[in-house]
């Protein structure tokens, strides 16, 4: 995206002071503090990451619930700046859905008073500011965006996107209808939204980074090393006793929290897809028909052929194929006696998979066993011969009649979907029970005696059958018991859902009794991966003391391996090679060094076999220089973050905020 000065439809209002950080002519501005002081002395914790790569929340538009802050009329204002304001249940939204992005990306169960302490309530609050910061300067330095822009930018947004992947005027107005916004409305904040995001790539789009971090760091992220390594798997782990009674209640002593079951809430909901109304829209053979001939291509295999070919620098050369088979000789005679090459495959292709035209035309016009005539290309001259023809083949309609007529269903469910959404909306407004709104509709109530926060049930298994949609488990887990909380959340194929909460059940922490077979497999399993490592680390203990790996290995009755390159993040690149054992292997000091960590399917033990030093590769470079401008970016942006807190108020009532979350704590473990 352009500078806020280049962009054609972006203008400064004349005169307009603003607080730009750097270099406008004529003002004074605050010093800044170091940059990157050290390159922030010390490395991030992997929780502190994991909370910045998901708890932030994005400066942009990225679906319906962030489009448009609906009402929130009966919330108190938690954070002022300047003249803006974030209300409590706009923030009890949005903490909501970060702590459930942490969740799904952790496989944690996080409750919010956990989450406080983590700091996720702060990171969230700082989200806020930050955003209303870069309004009010974006405000304030005149930075204005043209009508063009705004609309564009509305036509592409995701949330405004039809089935079809298209901008969807019907989405659109259920969006602003939703809301209680005017287009006027919307289409204001939005272009106060796109003003800011200029702002801000002006300030954190650098174009250069110091060449001495990005050589440090590359040299240490890319970074290779390879191991030489065996595995102790599981199952060479027999004869374990079996725990009695007091080894049970010990064990389940220790890890109660194991065991609990989470909290979780008894619901009602009514939830409305385009295959409940099938049943209600006709389809005539003759519409079937129709679209089959109008989309008979689609169901059309076309002709296949299976090729060979011989390649020559000259058409001379490539003449004497047909000459020496036009007096009997095979293509296959010819290619090893005659022109002496092997033929090369090309497989069983279409015209459209064969990438030269001129080889496609060929080719097909010829029968099985023929050879084509000498064709040029850029690569020589070229002989093909058919081995095979596959005659197109066209899928009977009988066959596709109900996918054609499901497909037409469904393109005309959005009208009835859009009724029966009004239906169901005229009976929320009359504060009519969800059962009498389901009879309205004519779709069954589904009754849930107990979910909790991850889709599961009582017992801790999934509950299946419920909308695909992140917003059905979010709602729920927002709502108090009864009525007042409902709405109706829609999708964009026109399905919509409306969920009730009856009950809510606090957690639990089952008897050993109820839990008492589950009990015993852990012990088993966690006996077994004790005996593992006391003799994996016995075995690393030898080839420290100057046995060879092979010989331990053989000993132990496993097997060498050679693990691929490792590199010091993510996947390691070799599925026989754990996170864990790749980490002990770059904390070793130098080659040689015996390691042993749980491995895949068991424990492993390893020599560190090569190190090789990171910088040859030019993307790997390319990758460290773009994230250090990204860093180096993000600093610029949070010394510009502090600098406009010393000049627009900031006001964050934590007392509010812990109030609002007490409440919300309280509901979910049922007090």
């Amino acid at each position: 995206m352009p500078a806020p000065e280049s962009h054609p439809y972006i203008a400064g209002r004349p005169g307009a002071a603003a607080p730009f950080p750097f270099g406008r002519a004529g003002t004074q501005q605050p010093d800044p503090p170091h940059m990157l002081q050290d390159i922030r002395k010390g490395a991030r914790s992997w929780l502190g990451i994991v909370l910045a790569c998901i708890l932030i929340p994005p400066f942009a538009i990225v679906g319906v619930e962030y489009v448009f802050r609906d009402g929130f009329s009966r919330a108190e204002a938690v954070i002022e700046v300047g003249e803006q304001e974030v209300l409590g249940r706009e923030f009890q939204r949005a903490f909501r859905e970060r702590l459930d992005a942490l969740n799904r990306r952790s496989g944690a169960s996080v409750d919010y008073r956990t989450a406080k302490t983590m700091g996720v309530v702060d990171i969230v609050a700082d989200g806020f500011v930050r955003e209303a910061l870069y309004r009010q300067a974006t405000r304030d330095a005149g930075i204005m965006v043209g009508d063009p822009v705004v609309r564009e930018a509305v036509r592409t947004m995701e949330a405004f996107r039809g089935v079809d992947g298209k901008f969807d005027a019907q989405l659109y107005r259920r969006g602003l209808e939703s809301a209680q916004m005017s287009e006027p409305e919307f289409l204001d904040s939005q272009r106060t939204e796109i003003a800011a995001q200029y702002l801000i790539q002006g300030i954190a789009g650098i174009e250069a980074a110091p060449a001495a971090i990005v050589d440090t760091i590359d040299r240490y992220r890319n970074e290779r090393r390879r191991a030489t390594f065996f595995i102790l798997r599981d199952s060479s782990i027999t004869g374990l006793p079996a725990p009695d009674k007091a080894q049970l209640a010990e064990f389940y002593d220790k890890h109660k929290a194991r065991y609990t079951l989470p909290p979780n809430r008894a619901v009602s909901a009514l939830i409305v897809l385009p295959e409940d109304v099938f049943g209600r829209i006709p389809v005539a053979d003759s519409e079937i028909l129709a679209a089959y001939q109008r989309d008979k291509a689609k169901y059309t295999t076309p002709e296949r052929r299976t090729l060979r070919q011989l390649l020559f620098t000259s058409e001379e050369d490539a003449r004497k194929v047909a000459a020496a088979m036009a007096g009997g000789r095979s293509f296959d005679t010819v290619a090893k006696e005659v022109v002496k090459q092997e033929p090369l495959s090309l497989g069983t292709v279409a015209a459209d998979g064969l990438p030269i035209p001129e080889l496609a035309g060929a080719a097909f016009a010829r029968r099985a066993g023929e050879i084509t005539e000498p064709v040029r290309t850029p690569l020589g001259w070229h002989i093909l011969i058919v081995d095979k023809v596959e005659p197109a083949k066209v899928t009977p309609l009988e066959k596709v009649r109900a996918d054609i007529e499901e497909a037409i269903k469904r393109k005309r469910a959005g009208a009835i979907l859009d009724g029966l959404r009004e239906e169901a909306d005229d009976g929320l407004g009359a504060d009519l029970p969800l059962d009498r709104i389901a009879e309205q509709v004519g779709v069954k109530l589904q009754r849930i005696p107990a979910i909790d926060s991850s889709g599961r049930d009582a017992t801790g298994k999934t509950i299946g059958g419920l909308p695909d949609d992140p917003r059905f488990l979010q709602r729920i887990f927002e709502q108090d018991v009864g009525r007042d909380d409902r709405d109706v959340l829609d999708r964009k194929d026109g399905a919509f859902f409306i969920v009730e909460v009856d009950r809510i059940a606090p957690s639990r922490t089952p008897a050993l009794e109820e839990v008492e077979e589950r009990v015993a497999k852990n012990w088993a399993a966690d006996a077994r991966t004790r005996a593992l490592k006391t003799r994996a680390d016995a075995l690393a203990q030898r080839i420290r003391a100057g046995a060879g790996i092979e010989e331990v290995a053989k000993a132990a009755g496993a097997g060498i391996k050679n693990s691929a390159p490792l590199n010091r993040y993510g996947a390691t690149g070799d599925p026989d090679v754990s996170g864990g054992l790749r980490d002990a292997l770059f904390e070793a000091g130098a080659t040689g060094a015996a390691v042993a960590r749980p491995g895949v399917n068991g424990y492993s033990v390893a020599v560190l076999a090569a190190i090789k030093t990171g910088g040859d590769a030019q993307e790997n470079r390319r990758a460290v220089l773009d994230g250090v401008k990204a860093e180096i970016g993000q600093e610029l942006l949070t010394q510009y973050s502090a600098m406009l807190r010393r000049i627009y108020p900031v006001r964050i009532d934590r007392n509010g905020i812990d109030r609002l979350f007490s409440r919300a704590a309280q509901r979910e473990q049922g007090y």
